[in-house]
């Protein structure tokens, strides 16, 4: 018995999972070629209405969905459909509202998500709604326990993904609508973004300062189990030479000698902030600090060559 007590008292291994999109072809791609190193993958899935209701995003042809499950299967990773907010004019929040104000429109949302969660043959959801406004916090919360509720009678999984903050009830909308306490109690999985200390509209600046990082998730430890936290990591940069920033993927970096930014281990070319191998790895040696379960990553298929192995499990 002697022998297995320091297997017994070893922490697990950090958990390494992402979300894929449909509208660039290098995320399945990166997916399919990496898929050994993912736990669970969060696919861009379902989409709201204006009217309320939950469906499939019509941009899931067969070159995105079939070797999604036949690498998520043949690996044993879990597939969480990503249900969304997002529309083509950016996260939808007038649309939430009408829903999540209403018991009946709550109810069929739900419905319709446990059978397009069925009918599909996904493990479970990651439920991504942003950009609510504060008043929706109440409504949300019952949304989410509502829904958890159907997910773990159908034998499915629940993650949710929130907004970063370092305090109740937070400094603007957005993490104000979310309820960590309510909400952490209703899931499986507790995903933090934790990216975009400097975003699009703000100055250049690094986009997850460790610190930054480090304050929020040490938070979330106060009012959601450790073992169901994820840490977001940001595998994309941006570009401030333009106003509002670009978004940018590994290919828009120019090859160029790079610096590394001190905060947040970022690498960074004149007006240019990415979250590369050198962020992961510091990130992930955070996360095994704070005891947390796993990394996040938005998304796969942006990412720096090198960034996967660059964390330490």
């Amino acid at each position: 018995m002697i022998g297995l007590l320091p297997l017994l008292l070893a922490p697990a291994p950090l958990e390494l999972s992402g979300w894929l999109v449909s509208w660039n072809p290098q995320s399945i791609l990166s997916f399919t070629r990496n898929a050994a190193q993912f736990s669970e993958v969060f696919p861009e899935w379902i989409l709201v209405t204006e009217d309320g209701r939950a469906v499939r995003r019509r941009q899931l042809p067969d070159e995105y969905t079939k070797p999604l499950f036949t690498a998520a299967r043949k690996n044993k990773i879990a597939v969480y459909g990503m249900a969304s907010n997002y529309a083509d004019t950016g996260f939808e929040a007038t649309r939430m509202t009408k829903m999540l104000s209403d018991p009946k429109k709550r109810t069929q949302h739900v419905a319709d998500i446990l059978a397009i969660t069925k009918a599909d043959g996904l493990d479970g959801i990651d439920l991504d709604y942003e950009s609510l406004p504060a008043t929706d916090r109440e409504n949300f919360s019952k949304f989410v326990v509502e829904l958890g509720a159907a997910l773990k009678k159908a034998k499915k999984k629940f993650s949710v993904t929130v907004h970063p903050k370092e305090s109740e009830p937070g400094n603007w909308d957005g993490p104000k609508a979310q309820d960590w306490a309510a909400i952490g109690k209703a899931v499986d999985r507790f995903r933090i973004m934790c990216y975009d200390f400097s975003w699009a509209d703000s100055g250049a600046g690094p986009i997850a300062p460790d610190d930054w990082v480090e304050r929020v998730m040490t938070f979330a430890k106060t009012v959601v189990p450790a073992n169901k936290l994820d840490m977001g990591i940001a595998c994309y940069g941006y570009d401030w030479s333009k106003k509002p920033a670009l978004s940018i993927v590994a290919g828009d970096l120019p090859k160029v000698a790079f610096e590394i930014d001190p905060r947040s281990g970022e690498r960074r070319v004149n007006q240019m902030y990415f979250g590369g191998p050198e962020s992961a790895k510091r990130k992930s040696i955070l996360a095994k600090k704070l005891g947390i379960r796993g990394l996040s990553a938005w998304y796969i298929g942006s990412e720096i060559d090198g960034t996967w192995d660059a964390i330490e499990r």
